[in-house]
C-alpha cells in the first residue's frame, strides 16, 4: 500500500467511521470543500462553506442517496478496471482523511492507491462537461489533495454513468496553482473561520446565499438598525425591479390567457414552426406540510 509520507501529512480517520469522520471535516477545509471556496461548485459557495465550518451543529447526516451508493459502487469497479489497465496487483480503495503537516487547515480524503499513484476517484453523468479537459472544480481538488499527500502527481479516474465510458488522467501537481490560488484563498478563509468573522464573503443571489444568512441570522430580536444611505440607492433599484417583474407578470399571465382560451379543449397547441404549449388538467392530491419558520427581506415600505 502507498503510504503519504509522513512528514508532509497526519493521519486523522477514516471514513467508514462516518460520525467521526464528519466530526473532523470540521477542523479544516476538505478538498471537497475547496471549489466552494473558489467560486467553482454547484453545491454551494464560500458563505455556505463558512456556515459550515462555523456553525456545525446545524448540519443533519442525511442517509446516502441511491446515486451516492451508485457512484461508491462503480468508484470500486472503476480502480479494479484500472489495475488491471496498469497490470498491478498493488491497488486499493481507502477513504483516510489526511492533514496537511505545513498547513494544517488543508485536509483531503484519499480515495485510493495504485502502485505508487495517488487516485483521486469520482462518476458523474455530465460527460460534455469534461471534452478532454479536467473541469476547473476537479482540477482545484486535486491540486489540494497533492499538497495534503505531498505528491508529485495525482491519478484521475472517472467513470461516465451514461455510457460507462472512463476518463483517465495523470495531473502534475501544479505549484504556481498551490501557491498562488489555494493557500492564499485557504488561509484567508480559514482566518475568517477561526474569528468567527465573514466579513468580505461575497453575498449573491445564490439559494446557497439565502440559506447561509438565514442560518447566520436565525432570529429577529425586535431591534431596529439603521441602514448606511448607500441602501437608499438599492431600496431604489429594488423598487424599479419590482414594479417591471410585477408588469412583466401581468404581461405573462395575459398571454397564457390568449393561448388558453384558444387552445380551448384541446391538450395541446401547437406553433407552424414546431413548438408547442401543453394545456393539460393537473389534479393535486391534499398533502401535509411539516411546520417550519424562515425570514425573508419585503418591501421598502413607506416613503424615502
Amino acid at each position: 500500500m502507498l503510504t503519504p509520507r509522513s512528514e508532509t501529512t497526519t493521519k486523522l480517520c477514516h471514513s467508514a467511521n462516518r460520525p467521526e469522520w464528519l466530526e473532523a471535516r470540521k477542523s479544516g477545509i476538505g478538498a471537497s470543500d475547496l471549489p466552494k471556496l473558489l467560486g467553482l461548485s454547484s453545491y454551494g459557495n464560500a458563505l455556505s462553506l463558512y456556515v459550515d465550518k462555523t456553525r456545525p451543529e446545524l448540519e443533519e447526516e442525511e442517509p446516502p442517496s441511491p446515486v451516492a451508493d451508485l457512484g461508491r459502487e462503480l468508484e470500486a469497479w472503476l480502480i479494479a478496471r484500472l489495475a488491471e489497465s496498469y497490470e498491478t496487483e498493488d491497488w486499493g480503495l481507502d477513504g483516510t482523511l489526511y492533514r496537511s503537516v505545513a498547513h494544517p487547515h488543508l485536509l483531503a480524503t484519499r480515495d485510493a492507491w495504485l502502485g505508487r499513484e495517488h487516485v483521486e476517484l469520482k462518476t458523474t453523468a455530465f460527460q460534455d462537461a469534461w471534452a478532454g479537459e479536467v473541469p476547473p472544480y476537479v482540477y482545484a481538488q486535486v491540486q489540494q489533495q497533492a499538497v495534503v499527500l505531498g505528491a508529485s502527481e495525482m491519478l484521475l479516474g472517472v467513470v461516465f454513468r451514461v455510457n460507462g465510458e472512463r476518463f483517465v488522467r495523470g495531473v502534475p501537481r501544479d505549484q504556481e496553482y498551490i501557491d498562488d490560488v489555494i493557500l492564499p484563498a485557504t488561509e484567508a478563509f480559514w482566518k475568517r473561520v477561526v474569528d468567527r468573522n465573514p466579513e468580505g464573503l461575497e453575498v449573491d443571489g445564490s439559494k446557497w446565499t439565502t440559506e447561509a444568512l438565514a442560518k447566520l441570522n436565525p432570529e429577529q430580536r425586535g431591534t431596529e438598525k439603521v441602514l448606511d444611505s448607500a441602501f437608499e440607492d438599492l431600496a431604489d433599484e429594488l423598487v424599479a425591479i419590482q414594479d417591471t417583474k410585477s408588469e412583466l407578470e401581468k404581461r405573462r399571465k395575459k398571454i397564457n390567457n390568449e393561448i388558453a382560451a384558444e387552445i380551448g379543449t384541446a391538450a395541446r397547441g401547437v406553433l407552424p414552426g414546431g413548438r408547442y404549449f401543453n394545456y393539460r388538467t393537473t389534479n393535486v392530491d391534499e398533502k401535509t406540510v411539516k411546520a417550519y419558520s424562515f425570514r425573508s427581506v419585503k418591501g421598502p415600505f413607506g416613503k424615502g
